[in-house]
């Protein structure tokens, strides 16, 4: 997991323009606990890698410095539900692969399964009220209906 700081910036910027109780002290400490919890992940893409990125025909401007940190991360992955604005042609020459959440999530269930039962575990108990179901729900409701299908395999095999 990699990100630049233009990155933990639109985050932040995103959940104050979702969430009306968002504030900006609360971005804050998010953008240092992010970077307290996983101290090499934050990227500064280089000038060299932002010039390659300029060359590159996007839809959107605005998703070009994501990219760039993909890049300067030296990432094999982007995980993104924006995948209109990042064609395949793009990606392709950079060499990264695009995937949005719910497929990512699915690879690493069918990768690994007993690791994601662990990690699904591990979440229902530490969340008071949560049940197996109630965690399955929410993953559809985030448009991960192929994990939670996934994940209800998993479960049912367990």
């Amino acid at each position: 997991m990699r990100w630049s700081r233009e990155i933990l910036f639109e985050v932040v910027e995103h959940l104050a323009e979702n969430i009306a109780t968002f504030t900006p002290e609360q971005g804050d400490l998010l953008i240092r606990l992010l970077n307290s919890a996983f101290p090499d992940a934050e990227v500064v893409p280089s000038r060299a890698a932002r010039r390659k990125m300029a060359a590159l025909d996007l839809p959107d401007e605005g998703d070009r410095h994501v990219l760039a940190a993909a890049v300067a991360a030296g990432a094999d992955i982007l995980c993104t539900d924006n995948v209109k604005d990042f064609p395949r042609q793009v990606m392709e020459s950079v060499g990264i692969e695009l995937l949005n959440a719910d497929a990512l999530l699915a690879r690493l269930v069918t990768d690994d399964p007993s690791k994601m039962l662990a990690a699904h575990c591990s979440a229902v108990a530490s969340l008071p009220g949560s049940t197996d179901a109630s965690t399955l729900a929410a993953l559809r409701r985030a448009n991960a209906t192929k994990t939670a299908g996934l994940m209800a395999e998993v479960l049912k095999d367990d």
